[in-house]
């Protein structure tokens, strides 16, 4: 809106921002009360929550790079919904091209779909109330939380003019280009497709085994009992703790994972090869499986961010 009236006054220019945060106030509060219903309905496979973020990330490496102006070709085209999608929503034609405040509106709501870390760990206590009223109050209260930080920048944003606000879209489109590169290597990780984890520092040396077990066992961070293999972990709040087991193919593990922060998006857990995806309760949650096969399982958060591994062995 504003590159496209750029004689527009700093109230003008500032209306979209307010559309866009009450679209997603008023859709956090209905679809938070209607995912706390849903409840164990509401998640995804780690697949398809896999394929939205590569999805989403594909997005916004090329906005990233419209905003920076550095490829006049990429920046020279538009971004915008599958006609089908569009024309479901109600915007017809050039409109998608063009703003409205209906747009907004949607475009705010939509973002409840995102898959952003914060927001999934609002859903995920949303998911867990079973009401509601509890679920609409607890998605639309961080939407009113969060709404202040947009504003501010769209307020900003408003204000600016001539080359002030070219750089400051191109330091945005270098930021949501990062963003993007984020988006993109977590969606990987929830595929199964390989692992890169960016939460770690790239200096540590992943190499070096880590530290023993107990003495009555000489797998790495499990516990030999009765016909069962304990894998004991610590859910925090930037991720697991320790992230790395070994374990002997063809005996059950079980699977014991102490919750400690809730509000988190590492609270969502999942191993796909063993068919656990799991909204983790506080305090202790046990899991059991049988690896029939050596290799690596992988497990990690609904958002890929945080990660961890299984390593199966004869």
């Amino acid at each position: 809106y504003g590159e496209k009236h750029p004689m527009a006054t700093p109230a003008q220019k500032f209306r979209p921002h307010l559309f866009f945060n009450l679209g997603r106030i008023v859709s956090y509060f209905v679809l938070g009360g209607i995912i706390a219903l849903a409840g164990e309905a509401f998640k995804l496979s780690g697949t398809m929550l896999g394929l939205i973020t590569i999805i989403v990330g594909s997005v916004m490496l090329v906005l990233g790079i419209q905003l920076t102006e550095l490829f006049p070709r990429v920046s020279a085209g538009v971004v915008a919904m599958p006609s089908t999608i569009s024309k479901a929503l109600g915007m017809k034609g050039h409109e998608t091209r063009e703003y409205s405040n209906k747009n907004a509106l949607v475009g705010g709501a939509l973002t409840f779909f995102l898959p952003c870390g914060f927001t999934q760990a609002m859903q995920i206590y949303a998911v867990t109330s079973g009401s509601f009223i509890a679920g609409a109050l607890i998605m639309s209260i961080f939407a009113l939380g969060t709404a202040p930080g947009l504003l501010g920048i769209g307020g900003v944003v408003s204000l600016l003019g001539g080359n002030a606000m070219k750089n400051f879209y191109r330091f945005a489109g270098a930021l949501v280009f990062v963003l993007a590169i984020v988006n993109l290597t977590h969606g990987i990780n929830l595929t199964g497709w390989g692992v890169i984890d960016l939460s770690k520092p790239i200096t540590k040396d992943t190499s070096a085994p880590p530290p023993a077990s107990p003495a009555n066992s000489s797998l790495k961070n499990v516990e030999l009992g009765e016909g069962v293999q304990i894998a004991r972990m610590d859910q925090v709040a930037y991720g697991y703790e320790p992230d790395y087991f070994e374990v002997k193919k063809g005996i059950k593990v079980k699977w014991i994972v102490n919750s400690k922060t809730q509000y988190s998006c590492a609270s969502a857990l999942m191993l796909p090869a063993m068919g656990i995806q799991e909204y983790l309760k506080p305090g202790e949650n046990e899991f059991e499986f049988t690896p029939d096969e050596t290799g690596t399982l992988r497990f990690s958060c609904a958002m890929g961010m945080y990660t961890g591994r299984f390593k199966v062995v004869e």
